[in-house]
Parts: C-alpha cells; structure tokens; sequence
C-alpha cells in the first residue's frame, strides 16, 4: 500500500509541474498567437514614417470561433467531473453485484447437486 501511496504523490507532483510550466508560458502563446493572426497590422507609414496600428474589421470571428470552442471544452470538461465518479462507482456496483449474483448461483447448484444426490 506504501508503494501505491509513492506512486501516487510522484505523479501529483508531476501533474504540479506541468501545470506550473503550462501557467509560466501559455500567456506568451496566446499573446503571440493573437497578434499573429493578421487582424493586426503593425506597418510604417511611407509618407509620415510614423508606425501605424490597425484592426481589421474581421476581428469578431476570432472570438466566434474561441468562445463556443472554448465553452464546448469547458463543457466536455464539467461532463466528465459529473460522470466519471458516477460511471466508476456504477461499475463497482455492478462487479459486486455480479459477484454476488455468482455466488448465489453457485450455491444454487450446490444444494441441487446435495439433493441429487439424496437416496
């Protein structure tokens, strides 16, 4: 049980890891995601030579696209939480319920055998 117990906290930690380096360094990607998608135009003016900064009117199917993705995996997520412990629970129910079923049937066919066997 120790060595369960081992495991079980080195992988905790592990998970503690990545989920501080996806913290550290997703930000970043996003950022530069963002600004490399082409709705921003980060140009020189050839007759001023003032850098210019412009949005394209386009910008909304960005997020047209990311919040429904994102509330879909938001989703899927929460469905999981709620099932997952149900499902796990079910199917233990349902191996002791079978075991128990088995056993029953078992000494079923004991007892049918104990009769047959009666002068």
């Amino acid at each position: 049980m120790q060595g369960f117990n081992i495991v079980s906290q080195t992988d905790s930690a592990a998970m503690k890891i990545i989920s501080a380096v996806g913290l550290i360094f997703l930000p970043g990607t996003f950022i530069s995601t963002l600004f490399g998608m082409n709705f921003f135009d980060f140009s020189v003016d050839g007759n001023t030579g003032k850098q210019t900064f412009a949005m394209s009117d386009k910008f909304w199917v960005f997020w047209a696209i990311s919040l429904p993705v994102t509330g879909a995996v938001i989703l899927a997520w929460a469905v999981w939480d709620f099932w997952y412990p149900l499902a796990s629970t079910l199917t233990q129910l349902w191996v002791a319920s079978k075991k128990k079923v088995d056993f029953l049937v078992k000494r079923r066919e004991d007892k049918k055998i104990d009769l047959a066997s009666l002068p």
